[in-house]
């Protein structure tokens, strides 16, 4: 169990608190409350949330109850979750057979299907989204 301050209270079984979402990893206690602050607009996303992984000490992965994970940017948090729910809304992302939605990158979304998944192709991101890192739309589009 952490508080809003990162300090850690008492270890806590995930049975004991199934409500609450793990967070692990370098520093996960010391920015649970920023990311958390930063989901606040985002509910659903929220109670999918089974874990959220502190990689580095820098960024942060959401895995989903689904298993989905979603792997999320060192900076502009807000951009790169208001393009993920903006593909939802498209495209349904998370509730289709998608191992993880990376949006760490620049200039894109990358979206990688479980091996188990159907044929079917991946969905097709909009050019007019805008990118996680830079907040702003790729190149040669207004």
């Amino acid at each position: 169990m952490v508080d809003n301050q990162g300090v850690v209270l008492a270890p806590a079984l995930p049975q004991a608190y199934p409500e609450l979402p793990l967070v692990v990893g370098e520093g996960a206690a010391k920015h649970a409350a920023a990311l958390y602050k930063a989901l606040k607009p985002y509910p659903a996303l929220r109670r999918k949330m089974l874990a959220a992984l502190r990689v580095g000490d820098r960024r942060w992965t959401l895995k989903l109850r689904s298993g989905l994970e979603i792997m999320l940017p060192d900076d502009n948090l807000d951009v790169a979750l208001k393009s993920l729910t903006k593909l939802e809304a498209e495209h349904r992302v998370l509730e289709r057979d998608i191992a993880d939605v990376d949006l760490r990158l620049l200039d894109r979304i990358t979206v990688r299907l479980r091996e188990t998944a159907d044929a079917a192709p991946p969905p097709v991101v909009a050019p007019d989204v805008p990118t996680a890192s830079t907040g702003a739309t790729p190149k040669g589009k207004t």
